[in-house]
């Protein structure tokens, strides 16, 4: 509205200055509407540089303004982003011991109270009182749900030794049956993943196939299968 006001009125203007013209001289109308027109004017120009002042301030103000809430939109999303990684994070650890508490659990339902004991993390049954040959040994395991003991490491041997008799033989599922000085797992068919052999052993004697452990710290020595020593059993994984 105050635009059009401001047009109308330079029209009043503009007409005085016709009607002022018509009655002057060419060379004093000139002059005198230069004068008239710019005091006359003078107003209006002023108010449209206030005008145009007043709309880029309002233009720089909106575009602050807008910069700012989205400063505030982005620093929102990152705080949310940022969250949801920790929680995401959080989920998955508590998946992974639900799991590994599962696993253990329903590895327990398989273990029968006897004669299987827990050592470390894993199941063990040790044949102390009657002593059988290699393969009636393993067939005894078997018949149990279980393996002879298959040693991965030391770590897994000294766990096992403070239940052994340092006077017993104890066979293992080591063997080289299937080829000559080749010793391989029973219970996976690939080649024995530990082996500790007394001094001069194995001494690959005839008929000396199957491996079995001795002496205080149960090192190992190559036996005929067909000798009878105590045996230990481990619980398959599966």
């Amino acid at each position: 509205m105050e635009f059009y006001f401001l047009v109308t009125l330079m029209c009043i203007l503009l007409g005085s200055l016709n009607n002022v013209q018509s009655e002057r001289t060419p060379f004093d109308s000139q002059n005198q509407c230069e004068a008239y027109c710019f005091k006359a004017l003078q107003p209006l120009l002023d108010h449209l540089y206030v005008m145009k002042n007043l709309w880029l301030t309002c233009d720089a103000n909106k575009l602050a303004n807008a910069a700012s809430r989205l400063d505030k939109i982005e620093g929102q999303l990152a705080t949310q982003a940022e969250t949801s990684t920790r929680f995401s994070s959080t989920i998955e650890e508590v998946k992974q011991k639900v799991t590994e508490q599962e696993n253990l659990m329903a590895k327990r339902k398989k273990v029968p109270h006897k004669p299987f004991q827990q050592i470390g993390s894993k199941f063990y049954y040790i044949e102390q009182q009657t002593p059988l040959n290699w393969f009636a040994a393993a067939h005894k395991c078997i018949a149990l749900g279980a393996h002879l003991v298959e040693l991965n490491d030391q770590e897994e041997l000294n766990a096992i030794i403070p239940f052994l008799d340092a006077q017993k033989l104890y066979w293992t599922d080591i063997n080289d049956l299937s080829l000559e000085g080749f010793y391989q797992s029973l219970t996976t068919g690939l080649k024995a993943k530990f082996l500790r052999w007394n001094q001069k052993e194995p001494n690959s004697l005839k008929g000396e196939n199957c491996i079995h452990m001795l002496s205080t710290e149960f090192v190992m020595n190559d036996l005929s299968c067909e000798e009878k020593c105590h045996f230990i059993c481990e619980l398959s994984d599966e």
